[in-house]
């Protein structure tokens, strides 16, 4: 939170009540009670304030404005346009409101509905100046990042395979909802293979509880699970709840990845292999075949659209290579 607070001004909810519930009348009876799971709470801000329906996949936010962007010629990006209604902070008189108010997930829609604010960020804002496209993705770069303790604890395990050393895959299986991408281990290798090298160690992040499903992967290569980073890992205090991602810094520092198609867990360990400097910093999926060719395999790398959440826009990292901000 310290360093999003470098990054922009920051207030908590309560925060927001303290300083602020004199001059927006905000009900007495909330004060102590703002936590995400009081409803009541919720409906009284979209009651009072509104809410700015922009989901991502819906909406594009054009900077500084949708006139200025749209008679600009140099840097227009209409390919991630296509599909959304072109909003910005100008119209509707935003900028006189006292509260700006985006209700995640309100409604009857729920999670499906325009109040659902999931999206790839790099789209999500369309700017006219390059220089202020590079400033936001350098933001989200600096200020919104894992705590230190998932680095230290990840660090543990990446030393004892070596940075850029081995390969790392997300195999998920249990919770996804696109059971279609599901295969089993002998399929993985055989799509995976010709970009391993023979023998190389492998680290494989998963929901897999079934010990014996990656024996495929046993055979050819030494391979390590959660569990080693446990070991490994064990002189440093860590909560459960960040289990997850610190596998996916695990498997941000291999030499190559492989992710699981539809999956956001494996698409922002492709974008923190950019901000790193990866090696190789193509995104791979373990649902797909490569041949070990590269002229063939670049047709497999995705498009970038303006609707397709699940997979990252390279100039996320691409932007900041050489803005010399950043060691």
């Amino acid at each position: 939170m310290e360093h999003l607070k470098n990054g922009m001004p920051v207030l908590s909810a309560s925060e927001f009540y303290e300083r602020e519930h004199s001059r927006l009348d905000l009900p007495a009876k909330f004060q102590g009670q703002l936590g995400t799971k009081n409803q009541d709470w919720k409906d009284f801000l979209f009651d009072r304030f509104g809410g700015q329906p922009w989901s991502p996949l819906k909406t594009v936010v054009l900077d500084p404005s949708i006139a200025v962007y749209e008679s600009s010629t140099s840097n227009k990006k209409d390919n991630l346009k296509q599909g959304k209604s072109p909003v910005d902070f100008q119209q509707g008189g935003l900028q006189n409101k006292p509260v700006i108010h985006y209700p995640s997930c309100h409604g009857p829609n729920g999670d499906q509905g325009i109040y659902r604010y999931l999206g790839q960020i790099a789209n999500s804002v369309l700017f006219a100046d390059k220089q202020r496209e590079v400033q936001f993705k350098r933001f989200w770069r600096d200020h919104i990042h894992y705590p230190r303790v998932v680095f230290e604890a990840a660090s543990h395990m990446i030393a004892k395979m070596g940075l850029f050393a081995y390969s790392a895959v997300h195999i998920r299986r249990n919770d996804l909802q696109y059971k279609e991408v599901f295969q089993n281990a002998k399929a993985t290798l055989r799509n995976i293979d010709q970009l391993l090298y023979p023998g190389e160690t492998l680290y494989v992040a998963t929901d897999e509880t079934n010990d014996g499903f990656f024996d495929a992967l046993r055979e050819k290569h030494t391979v390590y699970q959660w569990k080693d980073v446990v070991r490994e890992a064990q002189n440093v205090q860590y909560s459960d709840k960040v289990i997850n991602i610190i596998e996916q810094t695990i498997c941000a520092g291999g030499r190559r990845f492989f992710g699981t198609q539809k999956s956001t867990f494996t698409s922002y360990i492709f974008r923190m292999r950019g901000y790193i400097g990866a090696p190789d910093t193509n995104e791979y999926w373990h649902n797909i075949q490569y041949t070990g060719m590269k002229s063939v395999d670049l047709y497999a790398q995705p498009k970038v659209t303006g609707n397709n959440y699940m997979m990252e826009d390279p100039s996320m990292w691409e932007d900041l290579v050489d803005d010399g901000s950043h060691q």
